[in-house]
């Protein structure tokens, strides 16, 4: 048996990168980070202290 110390990061696709982002940023309150420079559109978020994150890729 093991256990689980905690998650590095979430991935959510989205279809409309900018309600999305101002959802994050706006209602939820979290600070985009720099992200990779990818061939597809999307955006990283910092949550909370112990390093996890959100990434949000758009996708149809």
């Amino acid at each position: 048996m093991f256990g689980i110390e905690g998650i590095h990061h979430v991935s959510l696709i989205v279809t409309d990168l900018e309600r999305a982002k101002a959802f994050y940023e706006e209602i939820i309150g979290l600070q985009e980070m720099q992200r990779p420079p990818f061939d597809f559109p999307g955006a990283w978020y910092s949550v909370g202290e112990t390093g996890q994150q959100l990434h949000l890729i758009v996708h149809d």
